[in-house]
């Protein structure tokens, strides 16, 4: 098909361009508000409160359980003398070492001498309105006073980082960034107050960072989202249409008051058409869209496909899949719906969490349905904002692929017909709550092709079965793990007896590659680490530190006490141990309740191998090493040959790609799993500029980037991808379309390689061989020049 939307014959992308918020997975924002102190000398926010990592010591590697939250309090009681301003930080529920009473930290003169918080808090504005703003990015705190920022120390001119890789403003946890747990998320937010006190906060607002669009990122204020209804409850709050918030305590007790801002949902899309009484020769179903998707015609699933469209470097490229549904069209009345959700193209996505909604802040949806009649005429069935209608109050209350799913099933009663579920895509069903759908378009540098792909989409290949209930679980009994026998990549599919949950229980999975070591019979430095004696007491739970920013965690809300099964579906895990905590029954799961679907692009190798050696042992050592290649094969040929399936990051990493290429065809077809991600190199390629040569390739494809590559990227041994994949295939398959396609990006590249000499000597060798080169060497006597140069000879 014409890869110009005109193909598309009058469909629109859309959804609904109202913003969501998930509070509980969000760990990347800004609050900004207007504050005054209208008596005594202190104003506080609470950020962060009722974590569910910290509301149980189980889930907490600091074996801390109860209430918890981050209190950030501005005293003035200072001000104008030597003691000077005060923001004092209070972490409480993190460790066993934290209070409600007395601070985590507190920035003042006294403990920072470099600070500038008495330039930003003065004698003359102490009791004026003034302006705060409050960023996180993966635990890393920024506050701004009326738009300076507070610095504990000045900043250093000769800094040689770059200013968007400097750790910035400080920490409440001993470590920031996407590489580590993070702490504070939203969670729940409100206020804390003082006896005696009473302060002004105006137009608090929660907005959205990382690639938002400015005009479009606020999550939640006094119209906005949930609005400042959540506080309506709170003792000695007020609030008005004027976007101001009065707190007093007349109390004698400290204040801390909170509630969830969170709103909104994935989006349902519906559309009735009719075929009158017409006979039906055929029906292609064209659908694509900017997020993940699954289709639905007179409530029956099309398709097997799981996140379709897949992903690729949206900037460039868009996929499409069609599907024969002839037998899904009735004669007379019919539905067509869909639901839509983050995928790759919002959300988080890689190790930098400012990448947050990347290419889009919502998500969209875009379909062309062609019918044939017997006898030749057409209609055609197009997504548009004045026939089809949208539903922001469904089951998925979230859905992300690092993050969690939030599936609410006392939302179901708004989308079912008799008990099932996919009524809401049945003539049966009543819509007239549903709203009009809307026009969502693309971000102004996003100018794709919509294209059809070559690659097998992520399906289900396998079904496991739980081998162990293992033996560390909660003192209550009721949090339980289960070893699914190898590292899987998908999702649990888990069955809950009936009468073991209640309404409005809230069933939690966690996910581990590991479990903590330090139980009997481990090594001692574990078992000192980690153990129950002198140790941290977690051996033998999930480990989760491996995840780093991705929180890896779903949530499951019970309507009633009936049996169920929790399966996520807008979400993926990389896992070899799975945390079920059910909040009202004691004891663990049979084992046969606790299922895994493995999830991938590729398909399950039909081939074997047997090393057998007379030793025995060294035989078996590589035969299973065999069985971890072909596992890992399968878990990270996931729409792009990913690094890793479990942590922040899932990228399609060149090096990685190219030097296992030709192992990867020895295990499955994967000729056109490797042909779409050339793609995505193609479209990733340096265009060059008066000072660069055109065709360097990154380190990774897709990139995200908003802009075409005007430099020439180092190195050899990752960029060499793009020769290095299309010529294992052909080798391998005979098939010379593969280098057809890749011909003029091969070319470009090794002209540009060529481009930049080495030095007037050795003008055979290039200068743009550094970079990653043999990553994770054991050790570092391999230099980069050596090992780039020796592969562009290769």
């Amino acid at each position: 098909m014409n890869p110009e939307i005109s193909a598309w014959e009058g469909a629109q992308f859309i959804d609904t361009n109202t913003l969501t918020l998930d509070a509980t997975s969000a760990l990347l924002f800004d609050i900004e508000t207007d504050f005054q102190i209208v008596e005594g000398n202190t104003a506080s926010l609470i950020i962060g409160a009722n974590y569910f990592r910290f509301n149980d010591k189980f889930q907490n590697i600091n074996n801390m359980g109860g209430e918890n939250y981050l209190r950030l309090e501005i005293d003035i009681s200072g001000v104008g003398s030597s003691k000077g301003a005060l923001l004092n930080i209070y972490r409480v529920g993190f460790d066993k070492d934290d209070s409600a009473k007395k601070p985590y930290m507190s920035i003042s003169k006294a403990n920072y001498p470099q600070t500038n918080i008495n330039a930003l808090i003065t004698p003359g504005n102490k009791s004026q309105m003034n302006k705060l703003r409050i960023g996180v990015n993966a635990s890393n705190i920024v506050i701004k006073i009326n738009g300076e920022m507070l610095l504990l120390e000045p900043e250093d001119p000769n800094n040689p980082i770059p200013p968007q890789f400097r750790e910035v403003g400080f920490s409440v946890t001993g470590v920031g960034g996407g590489n580590f747990l993070t702490y504070p998320h939203i969670n729940s937010i409100g206020f804390a107050a003082e006896p005696g006190t009473k302060a002004i906060f105006k137009d608090y607002k929660i907005l959205n960072a990382g690639k938002s669009d400015p005009n479009n990122n606020e999550v939640f204020g006094k119209d906005v989202g949930a609005t400042y209804a959540i506080f309506k409850d709170f003792e000695g709050v007020s609030f008005n249409q004027d976007g101001i918030i009065e707190l007093g305590n007349t109390t004698d007790a400290t204040l801390i008051q909170y509630a969830d801002p969170s709103h909104g949902s994935a989006t349902m899309l519906r559309s009735e058409f009719n075929t009158g009484n017409k006979n039906i020769a055929k029906a292609k179903l064209y659908v694509t869209s900017m997020g993940s998707n699954e289709v639905y015609i007179n409530g029956n699933r099309i398709g097997e496909d799981w996140f379709a469209p897949g992903a690729t470097q949206f900037r460039e490229t868009l996929g499409y899949y069609a599907y024969d549904v002839t037998k899904n069209i009735n004669q007379g009345k019919n539905v067509i719906g869909a639901l839509v959700f983050p995928g790759w193209y919002t959300g988080y996505m890689t190790y930098t969490p400012a990448n947050f909604i990347f290419f889009g802040d919502t998500e969209a949806l875009l379909a062309k349905l062609v019918i044939t009649y017997e006898g030749g005429n057409e209609q055609t069935v197009v997504t548009d904002p004045d026939t089809w209608k949208i539903f922001t109050e469904v089951p998925v209350e979230y859905g992300s692929f690092f993050q969690e799913e939030l599936y609410n099933t006392l939302k179901e009663k708004h989308i079912a017909v008799d008990g099932k579920t996919n009524g809401w895509a049945t003539t049966a069903y009543d819509d007239s709550k549903w709203s009009n759908a809307e026009e969502v378009l693309s971000r102004d540098w996003i100018d794709f092709e919509i294209v059809s792909r070559y690659d097998r989409p992520v399906r289900v290949v396998e079904n496991l079965q739980a081998t162990e209930v293992m033996e560390v679980h909660s003192k209550d009994e009721r949090t339980y793990t289960y070893n699914m026998g190898v590292n899987m990549v998908g999702v649990p599919s888990i069955t809950v007896p009936q009468g073991w949950l209640k309404k409005g229980d809230t069933v939690i999975l966690r996910y581990g590659e590991q479990v903590y070591p330090g139980l009997e019979g481990d090594e001692p430095q574990y078992i000192d680490r980690y153990g129950y004696k002198n140790g941290k007491g977690i051996a033998g739970r999930i480990l989760t530190e491996n995840y780093r920013a991705a929180m890896a965690t779903d949530f499951y809300i019970a309507k009633d006490d009936g049996q169920v099964v929790i399966q996520p579906k807008t979400t993926f895990r990389g896992y070899q141990y799975v945390q079920v905590t059910l909040p009202n029954h004691t004891g663990p799961l049979p084992l046969e309740n606790v299922m895994g679907l493995s999830l991938s692009s590729d398909e399950l190798p039909s081939g074997t191998y047997v090393a057998t050696t007379t030793d025995g042992a060294t035989g078996e050592l590589a035969n299973q090493l065999f069985k971890n290649i072909r596992r890992s094969q399968l878990g990270n040929f996931f729409t792009l040959p990913t690094d890793c399936p479990q942590r922040n990051e899932r990228m399609g990493w060149t090096g990685d790609a190219q030097a296992y290429t030709r192992t990867g065809t020895y295990n499955s077809d994967t000729y056109n799993f490797f042909r779409q991600w050339m793609v995505a190199l193609r479209d990733d390629q340096g265009v060059g500029s008066e000072t660069e040569a055109p065709g360097g390739i990154g380190s990774t494809a897709p990139t995200y980037n908003m802009t075409d590559d005007t430099s020439f990227a180092n190195g050899t041994t990752w960029a060499a991808a793009v020769c290095m994949v299309p010529w294992q295939l052909y080798t391998q398959y005979g098939d010379t379309k593969v280098i057809e396609e890749n011909m003029e990006t091969m070319r470009l590249w090794l002209d540009g390689m060529d481009h930049y000499d080495f030095n007037e000597e050795y003008t055979y060798l290039s200068s743009k061989t550094d970079g990653l080169a043999d990553w994770l060497a054991m050790d570092n006597n391999t230099p980069p020049e050596l090992v780039n140069n020796a592969f562009t000879f290769i």
